[in-house]
């Protein structure tokens, strides 16, 4: 395997989680109700923010992995609010996962 996929290997799952944050911290306004969804479409993982604050609009990311990469959940996409996961669910791609445990707000990678 190059040096460079090697490289992207490593980092796409950590860009990923520290977008979740980022969205996470967008959302969460005086009143933590907002929530960040994530699903795949066609092997892009999109993060729709909704925030519970009416000033803020709603913001859609995507971030293109460099492998083909799907979703498992028990029906919908993975659901986060900023006190808990309100869905939970993994992220599999050839090379990780990053998966969303029930209940708690926390990530796990796995190689």
């Amino acid at each position: 395997m190059p040096v460079l996929d090697r490289v992207m290997s490593y980092v796409e799952p950590l860009y990923l989680k520290c977008l979740v944050y980022s969205a996470l911290r967008y959302v969460n306004g005086v009143n933590p109700s907002g929530s960040v969804t994530i699903s795949v479409i066609n092997d892009e993982i999109r993060l729709r923010c909704v925030p519970s604050d009416k000033g803020r609009k709603v913001v859609t990311v995507t971030l293109v992995p460099k492998g083909s990469v799907r979703i498992v959940t028990d029906g919908g996409p993975i659901t986060l609010s900023p006190v808990a996961v309100m869905r939970a669910g993994s992220i599999l791609s050839d090379e990780w996962t990053v998966s969303f445990p029930p209940v708690v707000l926390r990530m796990n990678i796995k190689r």
